[in-house]
């Protein structure tokens, strides 16, 4: 009875473990994916100069 009792727990533990791994590696990948979109962002706006400051070009940047 104790045997099983303790693989329960064990198997139990390891679903946790792997449960935490994902949360982790999901925190990750939106930082990365964050970091990302702030870089082009701030890609656009370094590259706006007072020649490229027309309706036109503002338009196309934004989409």
């Amino acid at each position: 009875m104790e045997d099983a009792e303790f693989l329960e727990k064990e198997e139990r533990r390891l679903v946790l473990v792997g449960n935490e791994r994902r949360k982790l590696l999901a925190g990750a990948l939106d930082r990365l994916s964050t970091a990302f979109v702030a870089v082009g962002v701030l890609g656009q706006i370094l590259s706006l100069g007072p020649a490229s400051a027309n309706i036109s070009a503002l338009m196309t940047m934004m989409g």
